[in-house]
């Protein structure tokens, strides 16, 4: 699972595929599962910082609870985030041996990416591309390598006078790392990246002396020297792959002189723009274009330009509020940023010696907003509610910065990050970084008076100082791996490191620790599992909980839980070939609740199984099957996390004729009589008593409509959240939700929309009707925020792109554009009026009361549908084509 959960603020989960009706033979008695949380539950709970803030709590109080044992210091103490310091060599001892290899992992061992060089006193002997295996006979080196295909061993040194009686070096001079072996494919002895090797045998002297530390007899020291990295003090963030972008800004900030673009490769000005500039990369070169549209001119800044060719581009604002960046001219958005440097790094074009791994394939290439520095990527973080206590959102920054510096420093020395252009993900893989939707608000918000009240502030812990692991040997999963980053430090004193800051949404009222949830991972002593109360952020006045995922509980029947469980194996695992269920048994369960790797029984009236892999109990089989069948199954709700504890029904019970799906806690109880999922709930409509919705706001009606069907829910028990800015993964279920949740017919296939997402439905319905085509082939961008133009193009065509027949009167709307007809259609439907007579903003994000406003006005509209979907209008239509 992703190492971050970023808070959900959408309606709940969504309902899946219908399986045809249960077997009246079946045992539906029902199993309930009582759980607590959302997200993994390592480190702070968002939560549980914000009701330890409405209980009087401050930041470093919050942040000291859920990170043991840590003070808090600027991150510029430690040497790689100081911009003001100068790198220093390093010179490590590797050891005293008679024989060594100096190698590289296999996999970087293609031709062309890696070599080393042998030289004596400065002057090269020869080189290799291949393990090189050196020793010292008494009197000479030996320097051989062996090419496998024909068996032929070539000593570099043989008949060369210059290997006699001195000391080697060994210089990497290609590829990203050398490892230094007992032998060739033996026991390692270190891990470098680039530098020098010094082989000091112990009978040779230089300038008369011998060292006494290089052992005896053909023995020799085996030294690296190198220099500390320097480039990655800066944040440089992943927005997505591509294989073309247009980056621009908002056409009313377009004025001459108002904004302009530079385009660069390796800090020379190729060329700038004051227009829209479309680039792409076609295998070989990069263009990058313009077009006047008064003359219909285009000029590639890169036409007969050879520092365009096989090289990486940067595009820089340097007059300007903010960039887009779309995915063709006027296409999609990606996101805006406030005056940025972007980085267009090809998948085929290398860095650091070897081509990255992570920016596609192909033509596609990263699209990077680089050189950022901390405050202002916060500034540009939604994690949480920007009207949280303000000690709350302290915190949150303050574990944001730590977990970005920590990450850093981690990829900064993890081989397989070496060659990347980026080091860190702009979504919940890492933390949800949108830029400009943020960023712009902070003079409207307390987050970004939070990130300046604790500028520079980071997580610090300490441990023993401990010897250099084998860096081949370190876990590669970045999910725990922590900085070994530190200011100056003795060998006699505890280590400094910055804590990789991990937190979600809720714990459920108890911390997790790393190997609760996650396989192969070591334990932090800063991540301590402890109680937490304050995680239902209970109310300081009433007691009543604000966190709606503070408790849960779902049912399933035998019969579901017993045909999930055949139809669900774990990879290498076989099939468990289940009887109907007559029992379930849970234990090993850590403090923290979780039953990921708990040990889980199942039984049948036959046999009896426990839940493995790799012959180790793994009790997220069971959570896994219960979520993938949830999504065949109609009016299901897939459990919340692994923090769960599970009822058998007593075995008297009698089954029911039909079962009673479990609808959760924030949705109705559903129509029996319904064949497909009920479209209005049979109970009563919920009455409005959000603490942030009163009858005066414009919003008011709209929200009782959509929270009586059942359209929407709040972010909080209490509170709807109606100036939060919306994702598109939000809008997209909400907009399903109208239709009546029915099930897709056929899966999208968006890589970023995962199998277990509670929105996957409501994406793939929509992908089926072509209300989106996700801003690419492969992905759907879930976590990015809704723009005006998106949410107008997503509504044209759910109602069948009707032609409009009023004109244009917004000044930022261009015609053409791919939002420009759903724009006219809104606008004669009186959808919306524009947030000026004459603007539309179509790059502004929407807030969730701007997107129920809207939906409501079209549910009272049955004529803005086009004629043909007119008889087939959504479920939660205000009124008919009869009406």
């Amino acid at each position: 699972m992703c190492c971050l959960v970023a808070l959900c603020l959408a309606a709940s989960p969504g309902l899946a595929h219908d399986d045809g009706g249960s077997n009246e033979t079946e045992d539906n008695r029902l199993v309930v599962l009582n759980g607590g949380g959302w997200g993994h539950s390592v480190g702070m709970s968002q939560y549980g910082a914000y009701g330890r803030a409405l209980a009087g709590h401050t930041y470093d109080q919050i942040l000291s609870f859920y990170y043991h044992d840590t003070t808090l210091a600027p991150v510029t103490d430690f040497k790689m985030f100081d911009p003001d310091r100068v790198p220093e060599s390093i010179e490590v001892e590797v050891g005293v041996q008679e024989l060594i290899a100096i190698s590289t992992p296999l996999d970087e061992l293609e031709p062309g990416a890696w070599e080393l060089s042998v030289e004596v006193a400065g002057e090269v002997i020869g080189t290799s591309t291949l393990p090189l295996t050196t020793y010292y006979d008494g009197t000479r080196w030996h320097a051989t390598y062996t090419d496998k295909s024909t068996a032929t061993t070539t000593d570099l040194c043989e008949a060369e006078p210059r290997c006699e009686n001195t000391v080697l070096e060994v210089a990497q001079t290609i590829g990203r790392r050398a490892v230094v072996e007992e032998y060739e494919d033996g026991p390692n002895l270190g891990a470098y990246y680039g530098g020098r090797y010094f082989l000091h045998p112990a009978t040779v002297a230089v300038d008369g002396n011998t060292r006494t530390d290089c052992g005896s007899g053909i023995q020799f020291c085996v030294e690296h020297s190198g220099t500390e990295p320097t480039e990655h003090h800066s944040l440089n963030v992943l927005v997505d792959l591509r294989e073309k972008i247009a980056i621009s800004t908002p056409l009313d900030e377009l004025a001459h002189g108002a904004w302009e673009l530079t385009v660069e490769v390796a800090g020379e000005v190729i060329g700038t723009s004051t227009l829209p500039l479309t680039t792409y990369y076609d295998g070989t070169r990069w263009h990058a274009t313009y077009t006047e549209k008064d003359t219909q001119t285009t000029t590639d800044l890169c036409a007969a330009e050879p520092r365009c060719e096989n090289t990486a581009l940067e595009v820089v604002q340097t007059v300007g509020i903010r960039a887009v960046i779309e995915e063709f001219e006027d296409g999609p958005n990606l996101g805006s940023y406030a005056g940025a440097r972007y980085l267009l790094h090809p998948a085929t074009v290398q860095r650091a010696g070897s081509t990255p791994e992570r920016c596609g394939s192909g033509r596609q290439f990263c699209v990077v907003v680089a050189e950022l520095d901390f405050e202002r990527y916060l500034y540009g973080l939604q994690e949480v509610p920007t009207d949280w206590p303000i000690e709350a959102l302290k915190s949150q920054a303050v574990a944001a910065r730590s977990y970005a510096a920590a990450t850093v420093a981690n990829r900064a020395t993890d081989s397989s990050w070496f060659d990347e252009p980026f080091n860190l993900f702009d979504s919940v893989s890492d933390q949800v970084f949108t830029g400009w939707a943020r960023q712009s608000g902070c003079t409207r918000h307390s987050w970004c008076e939070a990130v300046d009240a604790t500028a520079a502030e980071v997580v610090v812990y300490e441990v023993e100082p401990v010897e250099q692991p084998d860096q081949d040997n370190q876990q590669s999963t970045d999910q725990v791996q922590e900085s070994t980053e530190s200011g100056e430090q003795d060998t006699t004193t505890p280590e400094r490191r910055i804590a990789r800051t991990f937190y979600s949404s809720s714990n459920g009222g108890h911390t997790s620790k790393p190997s609760d949830v996650w396989s192969g991972v070591v334990d932090l002593p800063f991540l301590v599992p402890k109680p937490d109360p304050y995680d239902a952020a209970p109310d300081p006045e009433t007691g009543n909980p604000l966190n709606p995922y503070a408790t849960w509980s779902h049912s399933y029947s035998v019969s579901d839980l017993t045909r999930w469980l055949n139809n669900y194996t774990v990879s290498g695992e076989k099939p468990l070939n289940l009887g109907t269920l007559t029992g379930i048994d849970i234990a090993d369960v850590p403090k923290s609740g979780r039953t990921v790797f708990a040990k889980i029984t199942l039984h049948d009236a036959q046999k009896s199984v426990t839940l493995t892999r790799d012959g180790k109990p793994y009790g997220k089989w069971l959570f896994d099957a219960i979520h993938r069948g949830c999504q065949s199954t109609p009016r299901c709700r897939p459990p919340r996390g692994t923090n769960f504890r599970l009822v058998w029904p007593d075995p008297q019970e009698p089954p029911l004729e039909q079962p009673d799906p479990d609808p959760g806690p924030d949705e109705p109880d559903p129509d029996p009589n319904e064949e497909q999922p009920a479209p209005v709930p049979d109970e009563p409509a919920p009455i409005i008593d959000f603490s942030d919705v009163s009858r005066s706001d414009y919003f008011y009606e709209p929200v009782r409509w959509a929270t009586s069907s059942w359209i929407v829910q709040g972010t909080t028990a209490e509170t709807l959240g109606p100036h939060d800015e919306i994702t598109r993964a939000e809008f997209a279920e909400i907009l399903w939700r109208f239709e009546g949740s029915p099930p897709p017919s056929v899966r999208a296939g968006f890589e970023d929309v995962p199998d277990d997402a509670p929105y996957r439905d409501a994406i793939d319905l929509l992908a089926e009707y072509q209300v989106t085509t996700g801003t690419s082939p492969t992905t759907f961008s879930p976590e990015k925020t809704l723009t005006r133009a998106q949410a107008s193009t997503f509504l044209w065509r759910f109602a069948g792109e009707p032609q409009a027949v009023v004109e244009n009167t917004f000044s930022d709307v261009q015609e053409g554009s791919y939002y420009s007809e759903a724009v006219r259609w809104m606008l004669e439907h009186e959808i919306t009026t524009g947030t000026s007579p004459t603007t539309f903003s179509p790059d502004a994000s929407l807030t969730r009361a701007q997107v129920i406003t809207f939906l409501w006005r079209l549910a009272g509209l049955p004529n803005a549908f086009a004629p043909r979907l007119r008889s087939i209008l959504p479920t939660h239509m205000r009124s008919s084509p009869n009406t």
